[in-house]
């Protein structure tokens, strides 16, 4: 794949619209491309700063009484006999056509999750700061203010789904061939969260592997998720503190993988990982049989 065509398609690509094979070659070119990787970065950006500043722009908000008036004209339109349509009234049906292509135009733009979906990626994406400031101050800095335990023991005290977790994840990254290797694990607490924090090195990066309860177990348990090999449900958090934040959720859990590797590259070790780690905890998460 040519810089041009991964240009062509990166707004497709940062909304998470390609197709897998697509998306595969993408990560493969942006692997060793640092000008697309720059580029799809610089959009990124965009895309947030567009967001932020129409998300608090007053005056670029339809008024509910403008809309509200708009849809009653519309409505008495359209009861109407419209074999021939009243020239005076031509304007509400411009009118009508214009918030449509203002609106689909506004989100072809922005490309922004609706609904349930936003919800659920804004509480995590929250989640993901404090993931990245146990990334800093555990694994990089070591000053946290308590104390580590085992994370076997705090599968047994806190949380099942941290038990046996380290073995899954090794036993994944053997597979892998070994390029990534598991250093330690242990569970953490920072910013009153407890994490079970696995702490790997891929190429001389250290990277973490991060998994927490989202504190509300309800959230986006109505929204199917559909994993496909794994990798799908996982989507970049915003960058925190020069760390890059990879995210994914089962229906309890949020999983995050935070390193200093370029934003492809920690994107990439996330999908690597998703399937195997979304399935041992998704299993946690079931009820004890008695």
């Amino acid at each position: 794949m040519r810089c041009q065509d991964v240009r062509e398609i990166a707004d497709s690509y940062l909304s998470d619209e390609l197709h897998t094979e697509q998306k595969s070659r993408v990560v493969n070119h942006l692997g060793g491309c640092s000008e697309c990787q720059r580029e799809l970065a610089a959009r990124r950006q965009l895309r947030s700063t567009l967001r932020a500043s129409f998300a608090h722009a007053d005056a670029l908000r339809i008024r509910d009484e403008f809309a509200d008036n708009l849809r009653v004209r519309l409505r008495a339109v359209a009861l109407r006999d419209t074999r021939r349509p009243a020239p005076k009234l031509a304007w509400l049906a411009m009118a009508a056509c214009l918030l449509l292509a203002l609106g689909f135009g506004l989100r072809t733009i922005l490309r922004q999750p609706e609904g349930e979906e936003a919800a659920v990626r804004a509480a995590v994406a929250e989640i993901g700061r404090s993931a990245a400031g146990d990334h800093a101050n555990c694994a990089v800095k070591f000053r946290l203010l308590e104390k580590p335990i085992p994370l076997e023991e705090a599968g047994h005290k806190y949380d099942r789904a941290y038990l046996n977790l380290s073995e899954v994840v090794n036993s994944r990254l053997t597979e892998l061939s070994g390029e990534i290797q598991l250093v330690e694990s242990h569970s953490c607490v920072f910013n009153g969260r407890r994490f079970a924090h696995l702490v790997l090195r891929d190429h001389g990066s250290l990277v973490s592997l991060l998994v927490t309860e989202l504190g509300t177990p309800n959230l986006g348990q109505g929204t199917k998720h559909s994993l496909g090999d794994g990798a799908q449900q996982v989507f970049a958090c915003p960058e925190f503190e020069g760390y890059q934040v990879a995210c994914f959720k089962t229906a309890s859990h949020a999983i995050f993988l935070v390193s200093d590797l370029a934003e492809v590259e920690n994107l990439a070790v996330a999908r690597l990982l998703a399937p195997t780690v979304y399935s041992h905890v998704s299993n946690a998460e079931e009820p004890l049989k008695g």
